[in-house]
Order: structure tokens, then C-alpha cells, then sequence
């Protein structure tokens, strides 16, 4: 008897925080777009709605409110893409905004290579000036840049 008491009581308890949660208003509800949620699955019409920074639901939110709609009919949603090979080292430097990225819907960047435009120590610069040299790239060229042409000829 206890346990079903206590089995009722909680399915009332999380019931109603649901419903009451859907009925809170959201943030954003994208509306009506192509919806490819990142499983390589085909697309499907859905509103997607944001509370915070969080995803707080993708379905039909046509009754619900929000402080901004977005209409997205004819557009396609879907998650933040991955760049896992990013070139963006330098202009992220210069430009942190990223927009180039943002706009083709990159979220995250991997990049480095093993390199890293971060700190260096002292080791690290060294090593970077002395493979920046003609010496480093074409060790048969030690006379410098005047005989890399030479170099190439022969």
C-alpha cells in the first residue's frame, strides 16, 4: 500500500512539473524549419524551443509562447557543426567573432595541429624561428636564400 501511495504521489508530483513546464514560456521557438537533428536521419518540419541556453524541447510548439518566434519555414535547423580540421588560428586571433564560421554553422573548432598560436616558452619560439628558415626546408640549400634556386635546379 506504501508503495503504491508513494509510486501515485510521485506520478502527480513529476506530471504536474511537466505540465508546468511546457506551460512556462521559452526563450525562442524556432518555428516550422527543416529540423536535422545530427543523426543522419532524414529532416522533418518541427519547431524547436530554447529556454536559457538549452534546448528545451523539439515538436509542435504552436500554443506555446516565447519571447522571440523565429520563423523558419523553409529553412533548415539543425545542431552546431564540428570543424575538426580548422584553419581559423590566425583570424580567430584577430577577429575572435568567428563569423566566417558561425555563419556556415560551426559551434566548435578544433584546431592546432600540434601547433598552437597560444603561449610559448622559449623552446617552442626557437624551434619555430629555426623551421621557418630555408636551412630547415631544404637542408641541401645551406648558402642561404641567394642559392635556393640552385638548389631547385639541380
Amino acid at each position: 500500500m506504501r508503495t503504491w501511495l508513494s509510486s501515485l504521489f510521485s506520478t502527480v508530483i513529476i506530471g504536474c512539473g511537466r505540465i508546468a513546464a511546457a506551460d512556462a514560456p521559452f526563450d525562442i521557438i524556432i518555428k516550422g524549419g527543416t529540423v536535422y537533428d545530427g543523426t543522419g536521419g532524414e529532416g522533418h518540419v518541427a519547431d524547436v524551443a530554447i529556454r536559457g541556453d538549452r534546448i528545451a524541447g523539439v515538436g509542435d510548439f504552436a500554443k506555446a509562447s516565447a519571447k522571440k518566434a523565429i520563423d523558419a519555414r523553409a529553412l533548415a535547423v539543425g545542431p552546431g557543426f564540428i570543424n575538426m580540421l580548422s584553419w581559423s588560428n590566425e583570424s580567430l586571433i584577430q577577429d575572435g567573432r568567428s563569423q566566417s564560421e558561425i555563419r556556415q554553422g560551426v559551434t566548435t573548432e578544433i584546431m592546432g595541429e600540434g601547433e598552437s598560436m597560444g603561449p610559448l616558452n622559449d623552446r617552442m619560439k626557437e624551434r619555430i624561428v629555426r623551421e621557418q628558415t630555408d636551412e630547415f626546408i631544404f637542408p641541401q640549400c645551406r648558402d642561404g636564400v641567394a642559392a635556393v634556386t640552385e638548389c631547385f635546379l639541380t
